[in-house]
């Protein structure tokens, strides 16, 4: 169920991004149940998608000026998860990697099957070390 900023989120974009951004969303809940989503700050990104598992974040979702993000603190904690990825080949020659973040412009450069997939994988690796350091914080 989205909550009413999470629908004004989605609104605030034209429809095709809108449609890219609600179709991810739902990857990442389906994928994913540990998480609950917000509509808040991440990094230098005013509004994003920010999901949660026990109050501490996990991965943010976003539409910026040039590209779609996706921001997952698995990867940082976790590197070799991108090798999950990488191993798809050249079907994701248009994702753009940064240490804990991936960037694309659009459904075809991270197809939602891979996509939930890697979510999929991301929520099967161990969280809570990271929760106990951010709550210890």
């Amino acid at each position: 169920m989205l909550t009413d900023k999470i629908e004004i989120y989605f609104d605030s974009f034209e429809a095709k991004e809108s449609t890219i951004l609600s179709r991810f969303h739902r990857e990442i809940m389906n994928n994913d149940p540990m998480v609950q989503c917000v509509v808040a700050r991440v990094m230098s990104i005013e509004q994003a998608l920010v999901y949660q598992e026990q109050g501490v974040f996990k991965y943010a979702l976003a539409k910026t000026k040039g590209y779609f993000t996706l921001h997952n603190m698995i990867m940082y904690a976790y590197p070799e998860i991108k090798s999950f990825l990488e191993d798809q080949g050249n079907n994701l020659n248009g994702l753009k990697f940064q240490k804990g973040c991936i960037n694309f412009k659009s459904e075809e450069d991270f197809p939602l099957e891979i996509f939930g997939a890697f979510i999929r994988k991301s929520s099967e690796m161990d969280f809570s070390k990271i929760i106990a350091r951010y709550k210890k914080n």
